[in-house]
């Protein structure tokens, strides 16, 4: 056995770019230690983990309204909505059962109850103003921004306003239901009739009696919401014990501040208990046509063109539960409203212990894997020298591959943690034949024995790569990320682990 010149092989680029990319896989990857609940530490990384390692909710879901262009408008909107929320760890794809079109979802790290959260409601968000008309013999006058439309009083069923129609129905409210006015409380319309269209405000009647109508305007929907606040000065969460509030700030078109000025121009004050100074008006909030808050309006905003900007509000039952209606109601405004009410088929949680389990034996048997080729290499060799480079890039790939998929925001699933053994299988074999090659008794440099075995590695990695092209190409889910783990792998092992380790051996072998 030759001597071993440490100095010149440390300074070999091969080496310097190895120990390079570990330092940055280790970046990526970040593993802290945690206590857990049981006051033993854990190992926390960067690394997302998919839903059969970490947990989480599972669910198939239908819109009401067929078509392959409903389909996919719901399943880009969900999968908006669902990262909006901060659900990133998500599968969202159509799926066909029996001719029928689906679309199946799958989030990491969440609950059903998180689930129905985002996707039960449609996301059809109104804000809207109600400005009451005095009738006196029938008849009585609408201001918006400054001018008065002449409203008349047929009948509890038919109120003409500007020249127009409008057809009103009592609404049948349940227990849950309520409409107290002049009260805090939220409530649903008492009438409800077809919209009109004045001086580009739209207005449909909220509550009608002999001398007094009710019009509620919208000052704007959900498609004009352009962005939300997610930051610590545009959102936070207020309260103690059992009375919490959310609040955040949204920005709207031009067009919606227009609107909203139009119709808060002619609307008077009021003065609360606490001496603040607001609009006789407030704003209601409603999703899927259900009220959600019930907000004051300050005079300053009174008629301005140019308030792009305003704030929503609304309660929590406790911290966790604003926080969560919060971002509920963000990722609604942030996604939009789908194109068709959707039915939750079937969804299930998904418990991450047996996924946990699996990962940490996976792990252990890839380096038990590793530490037993080594010893089956030093008893066909018999050479100590060279376990330590077996066992040093074999790891080096292992961590070189969480490295890239933390790098990527690549998932840990099952699939990749079967397409990781795979690969460093194939390394440990690649090893073998580099081993193998410079042993032979020709009267070949070292280099040229290396370049020989690498034909071979080359060959067999390009046959890998070509066998997973298929299955990235036509297959979906699991089978794709087995592909994608497996060709990230041979390529990491082809470009930098085994080029090292046929270097170390150049400077090991006699």
């Amino acid at each position: 056995m030759k001597k071993i010149n440490y100095n010149e092989l440390f300074k070999e680029p091969m080496l310097i770019l190895l120990f390079s990319l570990l330092v940055l896989s280790i970046v990526f990857i970040r593993p802290i230690p945690v206590m857990g609940e049981d006051g033993l530490y854990t190992i926390q990384t960067n690394l997302k983990k998919g839903l059969d390692l970490e947990g989480g909710v599972k669910a198939l879901i239908q819109p009401t309204l067929e078509g392959d262009d409903i389909l996919e408008k719901c399943r880009a909107i969900l999968s908006s909505r669902i990262n909006a929320y901060g659900l990133k760890e998500m599968t969202v794809r159509i799926i066909d059962i029996e001719g029928t079109g689906y679309i199946q979802l799958e989030i990491a790290d969440a609950t059903e109850e998180d689930l129905r959260d985002i996707i039960s409601k449609q996301g059809k968000f109104e804000a809207k103003i109600k400005k009451p008309v005095r009738i006196i013999n029938n008849t009585g006058q609408l201001k918006l921004d400054g001018k008065a439309y002449n409203v008349s009083f047929i009948d509890m069923t038919k109120v003409i306003a500007d020249g127009q129609e409008m057809i009103v129905t009592q609404n049948n409210l349940t227990e849950n239901q309520t409409y107290v006015e002049g009260e805090d409380e939220l409530s649903w319309p008492l009438y409800s009739s077809n919209t009109i269209l004045i001086d580009g405000v739209t207005l449909e009647v909220c509550n009608i009696s002999n001398d007094e109508i009710i019009f509620y305007t919208i000052a704007y929907r959900g498609e004009d919401v352009i962005s939300t606040s997610k930051d610590a000065m545009g959102s936070q969460i207020s309260g103690s014990k059992d009375h919490w509030t959310y609040s955040f700030s949204i920005t709207t078109k031009k067009q919606s501040a227009e609107t909203f000025a139009k119709i808060t121009k002619d609307i008077g004050n009021t003065i609360t208990e606490t001496g603040n100074n607001y609009l006789n008006s407030k704003i209601d909030l409603f999703l899927d046509d259900e009220p959600v808050s019930s907000l004051y309006i300050s005079t300053s905003l009174r008629g301005r063109k140019e308030a792009t900007t305003t704030t929503i509000s609304g309660p929590g039952n406790s911290k966790e539960d604003a926080l969560s209606r919060m971002k509920t109601m963000q990722a609604i405004l942030d996604s939009g409203a789908l194109p068709s009410p959707i039915e939750i088929v079937s969804s299930s949680n998904i418990s991450p212990t047996l996924g946990k389990q699996f990962l940490h034996k996976s792990v252990l048997a890839i380096l038990l894997a590793i530490f037993a080729v080594s010893i089956i290499i030093y008893l066909r060799y018999k050479k100590a020298s060279i376990i330590i480079p077996v066992i040093f890039t074999s790891v080096s790939e292992l961590v070189l591959i969480f490295g890239f998929a933390a790098m990527i925001k690549w998932t840990i699933d099952l699939a990749a943690i079967a397409g990781i053994m795979a690969v460093i299988g194939s390394g440990i074999d690649a090893q073998i034949v580099l081993t193998d090659e410079s042993t032979k008794k020709e009267k070949l440099s070292m280099k040229i024995k290396m370049k020989n075995a690498f034909f071979i590695i080359m060959t067999a990695a390009a046959t890998t790569i070509a066998a997973m092209f298929p299955l990235l190409t036509i297959a979906g889910g699991v089978i794709r990320g087995f592909a994608i783990t497996t060709i990230a792998g041979v390529v990491i092992g082809v470009l930098i682990t085994r080029p090292v380790y046929s270097k170390i051996l150049e400077y090991i072998r006699d």
